[in-house]
């Protein structure tokens, strides 16, 4: 479903707290060996990086809620995702979701499942076909930056699409 008009008011990723949204950080680097793709596949991949790049995708805190304002965003990954269908050839457009370590694992496996479930669900009701998106939460097993600090937690809470 399309994310609710009245979602919560956010703030920037280093300024996100239990009270606020959380953003979510960009895509980043793999921490698994990357996929072969070729040169057309290879140019959706830096597609749908460069769109993400500095831009993120916002949750309601602790929830799978998308926040209207990350429309655009959406809006603009489900153009590449419809316009990079036709060279896929064996390949599906993987959401990753990931969450910074507060809390419980077990709790952060499965928020991080959800709120890719939740990307997945925006971008098929955007004319997506669903078969060509699957769904993978990481938790917090894949952080780019330090737990350890405001920032760091903001950056390792994010959605990441990559070709698979």
């Amino acid at each position: 479903p399309a994310p609710a008009a009245n979602a919560q008011p956010t703030e920037p990723a280093p300024a996100a707290d239990a009270q606020t949204a959380e953003p979510v950080a960009p895509a980043s680097v793999a921490t698994e060996p990357a996929p072969v793709l070729d040169d057309k596949q290879q140019s959706c991949q830096d597609r749908f990086s460069n769109e993400m790049t500095n831009k993120t995708i916002q949750f309601n805190s602790a929830r799978a809620g998308i926040n209207a304002q990350s429309n655009a965003l959406l809006n603009n990954l489900a153009s590449i995702a419809k316009e990079c269908s036709s060279v896929l050839a064996g390949k599906a457009i993987e959401i990753g979701g990931h969450t910074d370590s507060e809390g419980d694992d077990a709790y952060n496996l499965n928020l991080s499942n959800q709120r890719a479930q939740a990307v997945k669900q925006v971008l098929v009701s955007k004319g997506v076909s669903a078969k060509l998106l699957t769904v993978k939460g990481y938790g917090e097993s894949q952080p780019v930056a330090d737990n350890q600090t405001r920032e760091g937690r903001a950056k390792n809470r994010r959605i990441e699409l990559k070709l698979k």
